[in-house]
């Protein structure tokens, strides 16, 4: 649950951490709202600090600088041997999953996080690579149907007053594998688009919250009812022909 307060930090940086305890004093405004001065943080729990060694710096890069045939052979053979015929998706997973939060382009950071759209026919083996993702001990798995219900962005307990953050909050700079995404309306889409696009999820209803949702996101979808890609000209017609997409928009 989430309730927003104004703190003042007091010879202190914003933390990194998502859960942090705070030791503060608590004074009185001239609008009698009470205002913590925090003198002291410490986090509840901890970011992974990965520190690479020359040494793998360069083993790093002799694997990755393969020539691309080869890389989606071993990522074939790695994620989910059991499942033939999908290394194109495979790899896809791959550099979702390793892709940078953040990139510095003209001067600016901006989100570089990838979000991977796994489209096809039923019974290709798209939730089964979701379902491998989750295996690796990484989470999140999410069915769109049970998200369309509870909220990917987030909800308001009017009885507690308080904001409960959905899964993409929960998520903010980890990864988030969504099952099913055809099931979500168009105001949910509209809620989507926004906040992987924007990086952060606001609320303004009863009560008003912000939030960073900053994730990266591996989502299927299936073709439109009664189709199947070989129906198309060209299967990249399917995509706009399918629930979720109508609207071009929703495909930038």
């Amino acid at each position: 649950m989430y309730e927003t307060h104004e703190a003042i930090l007091i010879g202190k940086d914003i933390p990194d951490q998502k859960l942090c305890k705070f030791y503060a004093i608590v004074a009185e405004d001239a609008n009698n709202n009470l205002i913590p001065l925090i003198y002291n943080i410490e986090p509840v729990e901890e970011r992974w600090k990965i520190k690479v060694s020359e040494e793998e710096h360069k083993i790093f890069k002799q694997y990755f600088h393969k020539p691309i045939e080869e890389l989606e052979m071993d990522l074939d053979e790695s994620i989910a041997p059991d499942i033939v015929g999908r290394r194109r998706a495979k790899f896809g997973v791959a550099t979702t999953l390793h892709s940078p939060a953040h990139l510095l382009y003209d001067g600016r950071l901006v989100l570089a996080m990838l979000r991977t759209l796994l489209f096809g026919d039923t019974t290709t083996a798209k939730t089964r690579l979701l379902k491998a993702v989750e295996g690796m001990g990484i989470p999140t798995y999410i069915i769109s149907e049970i998200a369309r219900r509870t909220g990917l962005v987030g909800t308001v307990d009017k009885d507690n007053g308080v904001i409960i953050w959905g899964k993409l909050v929960e998520n903010d700079l980890g990864y988030v594998g969504l099952d099913g995404i055809h099931s979500l309306d168009t105001e949910q889409m509209l809620q989507l688009r926004e906040a992987l696009r924007q990086g952060t999820v606001e609320i303004v209803l009863q009560h008003q919250g912000k939030a960073f949702a900053r994730v990266r996101m591996i989502a299927t979808v299936n073709t439109k009812d009664g189709m199947t890609l070989d129906d198309y000209p060209y299967k990249c017609q399917a995509i706009l022909d399918s629930r979720p997409f109508s609207d071009p928009t929703d495909v930038t």
